[in-house]
């Protein structure tokens, strides 16, 4: 006898033609939620929770102030106020000369004094200092800010340098080698000053 069409023998039913595929799921009520099927294909990620360590420190950085950079500019700045307060800077015939005494004998002949060396045993000197100073410890501070200020600090340090060698030619007659050689201990101390000084600046805060 012929089977009923739609059954096979034995009873099972067969698909009919044209019948869509229908891929079996579990009952409703227990497919997984969406935040189940997302987190079984891409895994579960942890939620941000970084928080600044202290006011003004980068989020997660856990950086914390540089007392090495600290130090060593505070070591610089001891160098400068004993180059430009206890110690000779020029040493000639017998004779020496400290920051201030130089400064006088500027003031007494303002037309033959050179432009750089008049400012610098002026003002400008300390206001380099002072400056410099300043930026290298605040570039230690655990502050968005501590990237730029080390630039600045070092940069600050160079340029204070570079004045304080031009500052040491005096006078605009005489030769500059003539100068340097005549130079003494606190032009020297000045320039190493101001060297640790910039160096303090580039070392920053301590990373966490």
């Amino acid at each position: 006898m012929s089977q009923p069409y739609g059954e096979q023998p034995g009873g099972e039913p067969t698909i009919r033609f044209g019948d869509p595929y229908r891929p079996e799921q579990p009952p409703y009520g227990q497919q997984p939620g969406y935040g189940q099927q997302y987190g079984q294909q891409y895994g579960q990620r942890p939620r941000y929770s970084a928080a600044a360590n202290a006011y003004g420190a980068p989020i997660g950085s856990g950086a914390r102030f540089g007392v090495v950079g600290a130090t060593l500019a505070g070591i610089g700045a001891i160098l400068l106020i004993i180059a430009l307060t206890a110690v000779n800077w020029v040493s000639t015939s017998g004779n020496s000369a400290s920051f201030s005494d130089v400064h006088d004998a500027l003031d007494a002949n303002p037309a033959g004094a050179a432009g750089v060396a008049s400012a610098y045993f002026s003002w400008l000197a300390w206001l380099l200092t002072i400056v410099t100073v300043i930026v290298a410890i605040c570039a230690n501070l655990p502050s968005p800010a501590s990237g730029p200020l080390r630039a600045l600090g070092a940069v600050l340090a160079a340029a204070a340098i570079a004045f304080t060698f031009l500052a040491v030619r005096l006078f605009r007659t005489g030769s500059y080698g003539d100068y340097i050689s005549n130079a003494s201990v606190g032009f020297y101390l000045a320039v190493v000053g101001f060297l640790v000084v910039g160096a303090g600046a580039l070392v920053g805060p301590k990373g966490g």
